[in-house]
């Protein structure tokens, strides 16, 4: 089924309330070996999201390419730490805006990625904005002639 075409800004939206978790480290902080790996991992996580949120800013003012870089470093953090609720809904992010500046094989490539993680993670939300952002390219793509 496809989905009606969404402005970027409301995409950005769903992507923030998607990546928004409740994960706590309290559990985790509990068990000796594992305080120093989460407060590294807290550390990590909070520059990703601030890099995510530099990003969020750029992109409110149409500055996509610049918000690319932001959210193209904050991935590669993500990816790091192991969190791949994060690292799926940034790959979905990164897709639409890929998709935006025209840039249809890295969008393709994100959303593929992106759905990959949501289908693993079980998460319908994730995987139904990765399913649209998918949908998004292979309509490009069908208008372009391309395979």
């Amino acid at each position: 089924m496809l989905l009606p075409k969404l402005p970027i800004a409301t995409v950005i939206t769903l992507l923030i309330v998607v990546a928004d978790t409740s994960v706590s480290f309290l559990s985790l902080t509990s068990l000796p070996a594992a305080k120093v790996l989460a407060q590294t991992n807290t550390e990590k996580d909070k520059e990703a999201f601030q890099l995510f949120y530099q990003g969020l800013q750029k992109s409110k003012i149409d500055q996509f390419q610049e918000a690319l870089q932001f959210w193209e470093q904050s991935l590669a953090i993500y990816r790091e730490i192991g969190n791949r609720e994060r690292e799926g809904t940034l790959l979905v992010l990164l897709s639409f805006t890929y998709a935006k500046l025209g840039d249809y094989q890295k969008a393709l490539l994100s959303a593929q990625q992106g759905l990959t993680i949501a289908r693993e993670l079980k998460d319908a939300k994730l995987e139904q904005l990765a399913e649209e952002a998918l949908a998004k390219v292979r309509e490009h793509n069908n208008n372009s002639g391309k395979s």
